[in-house]
């Protein structure tokens, strides 16, 4: 069983190990643990979008109002894609084409919408349909495979706190998942010597609760 907090820390070690930046690493960390307060697999959707390392980011095309990005590596494009959204008036949507981590780009959305208190939907090429409101999730049809398209839609703000429950307990994530989230967070960790002991160094196995 593991803590929100582990969760989200384990996760920003693991996406730092496998070469995205502290910027990047930090919000799909938060990503991820924000999917698991909901009952979601977010370490697995994480590990989907970062365990092939970084990558050159795709210059998204302007089109009537719409942003497009070619080839959607959601680590590395969801943030900006979101922070276009939010801070150009003038784009209403983004499409995400080929997209490599479909419930992390739910999960970035999703903390976006909660810390800026805004309406926000997802439209997958599968006809499956995500409403992000505030804190809420409200997902019609399956979260679908990998490759897909997405449409990020941004709506109006709202003045409101999320009603539907939020654990904060500790969560079950599958050993195996957890596992390589572990390989790759311990590319972050110190080599372990004499010195580095005396300096206060460990094993990087202790609960971030």
């Amino acid at each position: 069983m593991r803590s929100l907090n582990e969760i989200d820390t384990t996760l920003q070690k693991a996406a730092i190990g496998a070469g995205l930046p502290v910027g990047l690493a930090e919000d799909v960390g938060h990503a991820g643990a924000w999917l698991a307060a909901r009952g979601h697999d977010g370490v697995r959707a994480v590990l989907m979008a970062v365990r092939d390392g970084m990558s050159t980011p795709v210059i998204p095309v302007k089109e009537n109002g719409r942003l497009v990005f070619s080839s959607a590596r959601i680590a590395v494009c969801g943030p900006s894609a979101i922070d276009i959204l939010v801070g150009d008036d003038s784009v209403d949507e983004a499409l995400l084409l080929n997209v490599d981590s479909p419930l992390l780009i739910i999960g970035l959305v999703g903390g976006a919408a909660q810390s800026y208190n805004l309406e926000m939907t997802i439209g997958f090429e599968n006809g499956s349909k995500v409403s992000l409101v505030a804190g809420d999730l409200v997902m019609t049809g399956p979260v679908p495979a990998a490759g897909t398209e997405a449409v990020v839609t941004i709506g109006k703000t709202v003045d409101k706190t999320p009603t539907k429950s939020v654990t904060t307990r500790r969560i079950l994530v599958g050993e195996e998942i957890w596992h390589e989230a572990h390989v790759l967070a311990a590319r972050t960790y110190v080599p372990s010597t004499e010195a580095s002991h005396a300096r206060g160094a460990g094993a990087g196995m202790l609960d971030n609760d």
